[in-house]
């Protein structure tokens, strides 16, 4: 993390004092751009803020000095309206903090602060219980810091839904080879076509989506609610947006939020980083986008075409259901239909796994783990003591400790203590992947330890693997084709066409309506 940075999360935190000594060091070394300008400013370094601003295009000359002479507005065009043109921002005029906080307030008594660790290229979010209030989010308008928001109140009701849409990284990669690091995920066709069709979609069952450059290697797609409504109904409504439009392309990824219907023990749920503010990532700053996904630079004006969806549309898109006709009558009742059949496989196992609660359960699975896999154990503790892992031994932590829960926080960390990178975890963790088993973890073995003495049953099911310390043995399920036996054993065709169907229950009914005249 450079000088400058650190010097902004001070600034977040009040800390004027500890941001000028940290950039008192390294301050003629920093380059001049509205962002450190900004930031020198706020830390009251104005005479070096000034002489960085002569350096500067305006507006960003302007704003710096504005600010230096407490004087944050300018006047533009007629309106007589107070302009923000700080950090080389688009102009905000002060309406926006209000608009920006009624659209994308969410929770009001927290949020969530990005952080970013540019030498280990590492980056999150850190909860801020803490009001939402105008001058954090003016902050993140200017881009001093960057904030994110918890989509579920504590009453698991929401305001606002997104549909992400990523690219993978090797298309993102592609794409910034032909157009350098700075170039919008919307220069990608598959991408761009993929979020028009969704606005398009959207538009057709009446939910109005906004689209937003993610800074990163994505578009977010927002929708409102006015009044919030729970976050089942929300989700199921962006689904039916998703299935209308059809299959994404094959670089493309798709999540939806709110993940969960409920907050977390720490009343936390999945978060999304608000727009208009800087990706700490990417440097990149993530502008709403029209519906042609082109940057709109007047703040204000894409803020005020922001609109909630209309709640007696929702209500009737969230009530839709996809019902089953029933069959004609054929003879004597068929019984229910079998479920569908389901075996005890590695991926029903990651399924398992990745359901683990956050917090104490998913610690408690750990600790299990490590403590029941004494080589295991002796990779997580090398890995602290020598500061190396070695790649067979990162992925060993990546596909036992890394599929533990929806964080997966102590493999994250380990694998950083062991100087190894987070990628392979990192798609690891977008699907549902076998755990690493024993026999291969034997191969790891080192510094004395051993599988003597392990706990582990050689008949544990599916296999033999550290991971079912915190699990225990999944037995298997019934053959696939046993649901299936009854009809399998039939004599009757397994499979009818609808047109058959139609035919054979004309057939009965002519046949009854003949009985009946006979014996009446």
């Amino acid at each position: 993390m450079t000088a400058l940075d650190e010097a902004a999360g001070f600034l977040a935190m009040g800390e004027i004092a500890l941001a000028r000594e940290r950039l008192g060091a390294e301050i003629e070394a920093i380059p001049a751009s509205p962002r450190a300008a900004l930031i020198l400013a706020e830390a009251g370094l104005g005479e070096r803020a000034e002489a960085m601003a002569a350096a500067l295009d305006e507006p960003a000359r302007s704003a710096v000095l504005a600010l230096l002479h407490q004087d944050e507005t300018l006047e533009v065009d007629d309106d007589d309206e107070p302009v923000d043109l700080r950090a080389g921002a688009p102009a905000v005029v002060d309406a926006s903090v209000s608009l920006f906080i009624r659209f994308f307030g969410g929770r009001r008594d927290l949020y969530a602060r990005q952080w970013f660790d540019e030498r280990r290229r590492r980056g999150g979010y850190h909860p801020v219980e803490a009001p939402l209030t105008e001058a954090v989010v003016a902050r993140h308008l200017r881009g001093v810091e960057t904030i994110g928001q918890y989509l579920l109140r504590p009453d698991g009701r929401c305001a606002f839904g997104v549909i992400d849409l990523d690219l993978s990284a090797s298309a993102m990669g592609e794409l910034r080879a032909a157009h350098g690091d700075d170039v919008a995920p919307a220069r990608h066709a598959a991408l761009a076509g993929f979020a028009r069709n969704l606005l398009a979609a959207g538009r057709r069952l009446g939910v109005r989506f906004f689209a937003e450059d993610s800074g990163n290697r994505g578009i977010h797609l927002w929708c409102f609610l006015d009044p919030p409504r729970p976050a089942r109904a929300l989700r199921a409504v962006l689904q039916q947006v998703v299935v209308a439009t059809g299959s994404a392309p094959p670089d493309v990824g798709v999540e939806l939020y709110p993940k969960q219907d409920h907050t977390g023990p720490r009343g936390l749920s999945s978060l999304v980083k608000l727009p208009l503010g800087v990706h700490l990532g990417s440097g990149r700053r993530c502008p709403l986008l029209d519906d042609a996904l082109a940057p709109i630079d007047d703040v204000i004006a894409a803020l005020r075409r922001l609109e909630p969806i209309d709640p007696g549309t929702f209500d009737a898109i969230a009530g839709r259901q996809i019902v089953a006709l029933p069959a004609p009558e054929a003879g004597p009742p068929a019984g229910p239909v079998p479920p569908a059949p389901t075996r005890a496989t590695p991926r029903s196992l990651g399924e398992v796994l990745r359901a683990i609660e956050p917090g104490d359960e998913e610690k408690r699975a750990t600790d299990a783990v490590i403590g029941g896999c004494s080589v295991l154990g002796a990779l997580v503790a090398r890995a602290y003591r020598e500061r190396k892992l070695d790649p067979d031994e990162a992925r060993a932590v990546t596909y036992t400790l890394g599929l533990l829960g929806p964080s997966a926080r102590t493999a994250e960390e380990t694998l950083a203590a062991g100087g190894a990178s987070v990628h392979e975890l990192q798609r690891a963790r977008r699907g549902l992947p076998s755990p690493t088993g024993c026999g291969k973890l034997r191969n790891l073995a080192r510094d004395g330890a051993s599988c003597t003495g392990c706990a582990m049953d050689a008949r544990a099911l599916p296999y033999p693997t550290p991971v079912l310390f915190a699990t225990g043995s999944v037995a298997p399920a019934r053959p696939a084709h046993a649901p299936l036996a009854d009809v399998l054993d039939g004599d009757g065709p397994v499979v009818q066409s609808p047109a058959d169907a139609v035919f054979d229950a004309l057939r009965r009914i002519e046949g009854r309506l003949e009985r009946l005249e006979r014996d009446g």
